[in-house]
């Protein structure tokens, strides 16, 4: 079976699918955590009611709220890039799968400093990973998410990336771009 510009440009949008549904997936999340922060994590000081304290991390730690506003950025912008993505692969835009590698890439960084600040937390002093707790909290959910979106992101770069070259390359030699040597044929520099 020949591997043909639209056959690339084909698996290229069900990866932009993909994409888009990891990124649908972090807005959820988030945007599930930013309920909470807006709507539970807020003292009523004019209730007559007693409140009670909240048991939610993420109205305890301004660091999960910030990281909240900036996931559901992520989530926004990720569905933003993979659109493109999905585009650049049906009209053949060579561009649009470099751009989301590049989003990848930053936001596996972003992801991967907050593995690292999460983990530091979690751990807080105990000498082993708090494995059998570590859903029973904010920071441990927030750990599995980052770890998670680590973890697809690769997946799909590892995925993308031999995809965008092949797509690139091809695209390229159908407008006239060619890679071979060979092929150059100059009468300027022809030897008489």
């Amino acid at each position: 079976m020949a591997c043909t510009l639209a056959r690339v440009a084909a698996v290229g949008a069900c990866v932009g699918i993909w994409a888009v549904l990891m990124s649908s997936a972090t807005l959820g999340f988030y945007s599930w955590k930013l309920y909470e922060i807006e709507n539970q994590c807020s003292n009523d000081t004019n209730s007559t009611e007693t409140t009670t304290e909240v048991s939610i991390d993420v109205c305890n730690f301004t660091d999960l709220q910030w990281r909240t506003y900036v996931g559901v950025g992520e989530g926004i912008v990720g569905i933003i890039a993979a659109t493109l993505l999905i585009i650049s692969f049906s009209e053949t835009l060579h561009d649009g799968p470099w751009v989301w590698v590049a989003w990848c890439l930053g936001i596996t960084g972003y992801n991967s400093y907050c593995i690292y600040d999460y983990h530091r937390v979690l751990l807080d002093g105990q000498k082993e990973f708090p494995w059998s707790t570590i859903s029973d909290e904010d920071y441990g959910l927030f750990f599995l998410t980052a770890v998670a979106s680590v973890g697809v992101h690769l997946l799909t770069l590892v995925i993308l990336v031999p995809l965008a070259i092949t797509f690139s390359v091809k695209l390229l030699k159908n407008h006239g771009f060619g890679f071979d040597l060979l092929d150059y044929d100059n009468p300027t520099y022809e030897l008489n």
